[in-house]
């Protein structure tokens, strides 16, 4: 369906009118800025959902790292092999290190890293 015509549909779904129609144009109606944020979010979510995912359905695999991992692994990974590193600073690291996969923030990383000094 045209833009138009799905924007009709989805006002006869909702039961609201998004739009003022004139000759001129739109405007969004009372109601249309009330639910613009909603569609935004929509949009926002379904963007997330392709970045994690893809159109085929599976999890894409992520993989970042900060400077403050870079200087403090190669330290950390001798501690663990000569069995120097404590078991706080061993779980912080492996939860640094596995994090990596996930969603995590450099900010977030670089916080959790601070903990190690």
């Amino acid at each position: 369906p045209s833009l138009t015509g799905a924007i009709k549909e989805l006002e006869k779904e909702l039961g609201v009118i998004l739009f003022n129609r004139s000759g001129r144009g739109a405007t969004l109606t009372a109601e249309g800025v009330n639910f613009l944020p909603y569609a935004r979010s929509v949009i926002m979510q379904y963007q997330n959902l392709l970045e994690a995912y893809g159109k085929s359905g599976v999890r894409k695999q992520k993989f970042a790292i900060t400077e403050r991992l870079i200087e403090i692994a190669p330290g950390m990974l001798c501690k663990l092999e000569s069995g120097e590193l404590g078991e706080d600073e061993l779980f912080v690291f492996h939860k640094a290190v596995f994090a990596l996969g996930e969603d995590w923030s450099p900010e977030e990383l670089e916080e959790m890293l601070e903990t190690l000094n």
